[in-house]
């Protein structure tokens, strides 16, 4: 079977290696070893990877040069990706829509936006925990404060299920954890809450805003914020562009599993974009083109410029946000993009003015589909074009790293109040012997080499930097990465993974001991006084009510590795089954703590059985501890 599969993909690559713009550069030369280099590349990881499609365009100097679709974006009916018809979802890239539509109407005068955010949200009653207002600039350099969240409810697979935007803001908001402008944490809620600002102010749905004032004007006729929705929805995807929406895939033992559509329209401004790579060479011309295309003007040039301008940053020596555009730098260059991802599709697009230069890419296979599209740019960029203005000289440091930085860091864009606090990302930093900084917790370790004052840089690739910064005692304080939508912090001992599973796996060896335990005395004939029989009994149904919630954990992690159990289905019959467990463990250990104490005061039992009955006690709170703190209580959920 797979080898059926990659035949087919192969086949479909070689069939489909035609431009889809077809725009000849004057330097033929470099146009033929573009296309050589770019089929070249994609074709050989697309194969490797276990891609089944992929779309990209590329333009340069005010003109599309390539569009190419490889693959399949319909492997079940051999359907074939094509530049200009296939729809791909690129994701959180939705985003830079709804930035450019706050920024239009920024322009007419309509929106400020240093201002309070509820002046344009009637309808949502926001958090103010720490008396400073969320303005529009908080929510497109993404620091309006708010945890994240997203398992159940972000992306699903039913239209039945879809809110309108107004509900799904309404019930689904987060906790504020952060001061508003004080700490970036990617917010796909505060995105949504963009978009509900464009449909207030502007006095049309965002869908047809977005249509009226971005697609339409630029021509952009395959692309749509809709998406096909039931009855209860009205404006649903027109057919002709949902038939020719691509399936999406992953991987699932020898083959590929697929799903016909996933749903993210109630919160649509973050991440709902269905479009093509033709379209999406559009919208690059555009911002390329300090907001139009030819005669085709969607920004006047100095809100552009403006847009395009750095309005946030963790540290000066590191890219920031440019007004919704996440800033990077690729072989030395400025330059300002966005990438997303939904449970199948992967994408990224960048833009880099000093070269005239943009790139989108698009998969329809999450597995793989990462290790595809990741350093595309780069790779295209180093091929191409010397080193840029910001490449850096000297990668050499004077004086060796200090070493305090080694350790765990938790990032800030991570649940505090839900259930997926228990999962919170988090990275492990160590030295080799070389004093390289070694990065685990990703899906290879990344060296980094320190260059002085606490900055380091890929070794892979010198654009990529982190910088540590210190507080007053000199303690690291902060992690910041090249990337500014979030940052790294030392977690507490109940953030830390490794502590919360070392307690569990502790716990279950102690219980099932407790259970064991029981079953000897059952046999030994012992009358035990009442007050000692009740304690004992509650302790030892406490022991059995956590291994059962230790068995539903097990069995839903195991339904876990489909990634869209948890994205679609949360919570699972097995984790709702966890949760409602814990209830019941938590009441007993309690129960069993209280009945205890008159039993360890009075001395009848021995030593050692007060000691493994106290031991018990103690592990048994210690793990009540770490389900409360991650949320993982019944009540805490539902």
């Amino acid at each position: 079977m797979p080898r059926l599969l990659h035949t087919l993909i192969t086949i479909g690559c070689l069939l489909l290696l035609t431009g889809g713009l077809g725009v000849v550069q004057a330097d033929e030369a470099w146009d033929l070893e573009l296309k050589g280099f770019v089929d070249g590349y994609v074709t050989a990881r697309l194969l490797d990877r276990g891609v089944v499609g992929v779309t990209l365009t590329i333009v340069r100097d005010g003109q599309p040069v390539m569009a190419r679709g490889y693959g399949f974006d319909d492997l079940e009916k051999r359907r074939p990706v094509d530049s200009s018809r296939s729809l791909f979802r690129p994701g959180s890239i939705s985003k830079t829509f709804t930035w450019t539509a706050l920024m239009q109407l920024h322009e007419q005068g309509k929106i400020k936006l240093d201002a309070d955010i509820t002046e344009y949200l009637p309808q949502i009653e926001l958090p103010n925990w720490f008396n400073k207002p969320i303005t529009v600039l908080d929510l497109m350099a993404h620091r309006p404060g708010f945890e994240d969240s997203s398992l159940g409810h972000l992306i699903i697979d039913r239209p039945d299920k879809v809110q309108t935007l107004i509900e799904y803001l309404q019930t689904h908001q987060p906790q504020q954890v952060y001061a508003p402008g004080s700490t970036p944490a990617y917010s796909n809620y505060g995105s949504g809450l963009a978009g509900l600002i464009v449909a207030n102010v502007s006095g049309m749905s965002f869908e047809d805003y977005v249509e009226a004032n971005l697609f339409k004007p630029l021509g952009m006729v395959n692309s749509t914020f809709r998406e096909p929705w039931d009855a209860q929805r009205p404006g649903a995807m027109p057919d002709e562009l949902r038939n020719n929406v691509s399936r999406g895939y992953i991987r699932k033992g020898a083959g590929y599993d697929s799903t016909a559509f996933e749903f993210i329209g109630h919160v649509g401004p973050a991440g709902a974009l269905s479009t093509t790579a033709d379209d999406m060479a559009l919208w690059m011309l555009t911002h390329l083109g300090k907001g139009a295309i030819g005669e085709k003007r969607i920004l006047a040039v100095q809100t552009a410029e403006q847009m395009h301008r750095q309005s946030a940053t963790t540290h000066p020596d590191l890219p920031g946000m440019a007004h919704g555009f996440i800033e990077t730098h690729l072989h030395g260059y400025p330059a300002y993009g966005h990438g997303g991802g939904t449970a199948h599709f992967l994408s990224d697009m960048v833009m880099v003015p000093g070269l005239g230069l943009g790139i989108f890419i698009s998969t329809n296979t999450t597995a793989g589909g990462g290790r595809l599209i990741q350093g595309f740019a780069r790779d295209f960029i180093r091929r191409f074009y010397p080193p840029g203005p910001l490449f850096p000289d000297d990668l050499n440091a004077t004086e060796p790293p200090r070493q305090d930085v080694a350790g765990t860091w938790v990032m800030s864009r991570r649940s505090f109040t839900g259930p997926e606090r228990i999962a919170t990302p988090a990275v492990e930093l160590s030295f080799d012997a070389t004093d390289r900084l070694v990065i685990s917790g990703l899906p290879d370790p990344s060296f980094y080499r320190h260059t002085g004052n606490d900055h380091y840089r890929s070794v892979d690739d010198p654009d990529d930097q982190i910088i540590f910064e210190r507080d007053e005692a000199g303690q690291p304080l902060r992690m910041l990465p090249s990337i500014p939508i979030m940052i790294g912090t030392r977690p507490g001992f109940s953030e830390r993974l490794d502590a919360n599973v070392s307690i569990i796996v502790f716990a279950f060896l102690t219980f099932t001991g407790v259970l064991l335990c029981a079953w000897r005395r059952m046999g030994r004939g012992l009358a035990p006084l009442p007050g000692e029989k009740r304690a004992a009994m509650v302790t030892t149904l406490a022991a059995l009510a956590w291994l059962i919630v230790f068995l539903f954990v097990v069995v839903g992690a195991i339904g876990l590795e489909d990634p869209r159990n948890a994205l679609f289905h949360y919570p699972t019959p097995p984790f709702s089954g966890a949760l409602w467990t814990t209830l019941v463990a938590v009441a007993l250990t309690a129960l069993a703590a209280v009945l205890s104490i008159p039993i360890m005061q009075a001395g009848t039992w021995t030593f050692w059985r007060r000691l493994r009955h106290g031991l018990t006690l103690i592990v048994a709170l210690l793990v009540t501890m770490v389900f409360w703190n991650n949320n993982l209580v019944g009540f805490h959920h539902f």
